[in-house]
């Protein structure tokens, strides 16, 4: 972290994948967590993305507000899709909802991000 704001870095990005094949991948939320406390205000933490079909909004929320709570900078999550069959299957979520899935958690996150008080009944949430 150290070397990347002396370099000039103005964003520290993380990805997300579940199951990925060819390697290890480190899971955003703890990563940057991990780092939060270590960046200033001139360096931005940011996903990549965050697969959204696998999250609850709560459980996300919360993620997002503890990271913001250390964070020197405002923080960037991108909320995606999806698009490995295999991970949606090991999630046992079909891979045709993911579009109104990432639909719902995104309404209901802004809400909880802006502290509004919740209530929300769609088709998955």
């Amino acid at each position: 972290m150290e070397a990347a704001q002396r370099g000039g870095f103005t964003y520290i990005c993380i990805g997300q994948h579940f199951l990925y094949p060819s390697y290890r991948w480190l899971q955003p939320s703890p990563l940057l967590a991990r780092r939060a406390g270590e960046t200033d205000d001139n360096v931005r933490l940011a996903t990549t993305v965050m697969i959204a079909p696998f999250y609850h909004p709560v459980v996300l929320a919360e993620q997002i507000g503890t990271l913001a709570a250390f964070a020197q900078a405002p923080i960037i999550v991108p909320l995606a899709n999806g698009g490995r069959l295999q991970a949606f299957e090991a999630f046992g979520i079909a891979m045709s909802s993911r579009a109104r899935r990432l639909e719902e958690l995104t309404a209901v996150l802004r809400a909880l991000l802006a502290g509004e008080r919740v209530t929300f009944h769609g088709r998955y949430l």
